[in-house]
């Protein structure tokens, strides 16, 4: 990625997705596996925009969602802004919520790469038809009342999302409390309940730490939300371990369903870029962001683990109505934006 492109994605972040205005105060945080000469972009592209700019850094936790050094969480509880890219993500923890209770818009940049700046967020324009994209998969849904998900791996997942909020993530920031992350996933939550069925990765997981692109698919059967069983070789029975290190049987629980919209995505092992290929299914298992609001259970119940694992070549069915083949789109909502790429 050579300098210019580097600078048009941070200008990007800063001025379309961030909307850092005149005398904000903004606060970028990075451990240290994240990347100086994005950082460095990045708080350029928002001291440009006008923005009171800051860059914390901080070492690098053994696991993402512990709560952060205590000078980092003073920080973020005073701050316009928080744009993160450390590596151990602080997603779900109880600072970044009290942030954005305190007003902060918050852009989660977590293990964000060159090559993900390039493909996955670049120009202004761009990166407004991605979201655009996102919006009619989100509309979508919000009219729907069931959902089958099948995959040549062999997944067939069932579930309601009959009046669910359905979340587009990728929208840009403009007001106090509000959230993004790249372009690119739309989440929805369906009702626990009503999620059975069977669920085989063939794309990444992560975590468990070091893991990423799979080299056997693994199987998860779901019953009334929550898996049952994992199946598969060597990296199933790792993440089947993982599991059983939260010794809460909420890490088995399904947090979140999410559309990959992103056409410029590439599967390469980085979750924040698989999990936003083009008509790739994205599933999170375990902790859900206290930010939405939404829980299956008692926030005081839940566990802290959180992994992301997706599904490639899907076909979706929306009451009924394919608008998803083998992993592309075939809706006319749909088609209409991705022609305009």
């Amino acid at each position: 990625m050579s300098g210019s492109e580097l600078s048009e994605a941070a200008q990007t972040v800063a001025q379309y997705i961030c909307n850092v205005r005149q005398g904000e105060n903004v606060l970028l945080y990075a451990d240290v596996g994240a990347d100086r000469g994005i950082v460095d972009s990045i708080a350029v592209a928002c001291r440009e925009a006008g923005g009171e700019t800051c860059v914390l850094w901080f070492g690098r936790r053994p696991v993402p969602d512990l709560e952060p050094p205590a000078p980092l969480a003073a920080a973020m509880k005073s701050t316009d802004v928080l744009i993160e890219l450390a590596d151990m993500y602080l997603i779900h923890t109880e600072t970044l919520l009290q942030a954005q209770l305190s007003g902060a818009r918050y852009a989660c940049l977590t293990m964000m790469t060159r090559g993900i700046m390039e493909r996955c967020i670049g120009a202004m324009d761009w990166y407004a038809k991605v979201v655009e994209l996102g919006e009619r998969v989100t509309s979508l849904i919000e009219a729907a009342s069931t959902m089958r998900i099948a995959t040549p791996a062999g997944t067939d997942l069932v579930c309601s999302v009959e009046g669910r909020t359905v979340d587009h993530a990728s929208r840009p920031v403009s007001k106090a409390g509000e959230q993004t992350y790249p372009a690119g996933q739309v989440s929805w939550y369906p009702h626990a309940d009503s999620i059975q069925g069977t669920m085989v990765f063939d794309g990444t997981i992560w975590p468990p730490e070091g893991m990423g692109i799979l080299e056997v698919p693994i199987a998860m059967t779901v019953r009334d939300g929550r898996v049952t069983s994992v199946d598969g070789g060597r990296e199933a029975a790792q993440v089947a371990e993982w599991f059983r290190g939260f010794e809460n049987p909420h890490a088995y629980d399904l947090a979140h369903i999410s559309y990959g919209v992103n056409p410029g995505a590439t599967l390469c092992g980085n979750i924040l870029e698989d999990e936003r290929i083009l008509g790739g299914i994205e599933v999170g298992i375990g902790a859900q962001p206290p930010q939405l609001g939404i829980f299956q259970v008692d926030p005081e119940e839940a566990t802290r683990g959180h992994t992301d694992a997706v599904m490639l070549r899907p076909t979706v069915e929306l009451d009924g109505q394919v608008i998803e083949r083998d992993g592309e789109f075939v809706h006319p909502d749909l088609i209409s934006v991705l022609e305009s790429f």
